[in-house]
């Protein structure tokens, strides 16, 4: 987290060095513009991997048993899925 101030850093001391140095020109200035943003986008990575919460013990599992006629247990478990997905649709929408 504390790295963070490097994702703009990168590409304006890229910037910084092609006007200070106003002579690199062509390939040698694409070089250093790409591996400003790269270096930049790196940053970017690493500051969100460090602000992700680390998964340690595993996530909550829920369960629950349906009712449904002889035969048309896996006819009733997508039934429930289907309604299941559109609240899901609709949470998503807003």
């Amino acid at each position: 987290m504390q790295a963070i101030w490097l994702i703009p850093a990168f590409p304006f001391a890229g910037f910084l060095v092609l006007v200070l140095l106003s002579r690199i020109k062509g390939r040698v200035a694409g070089a250093l513009g790409t591996a400003a943003i790269g270096l930049s986008m790196a940053s970017a990575i690493y500051a969100a991997l460090s602000l992700a919460p680390q998964m340690s013990g595993g996530g909550t599992v829920i369960t629950f048993e349906l009712d449904a006629p002889e035969g048309r247990g896996k006819e009733r478990a997508f039934e429930v899925l289907d309604k299941l997905a559109v609240l899901d649709k609709l949470r998503a929408a807003g």
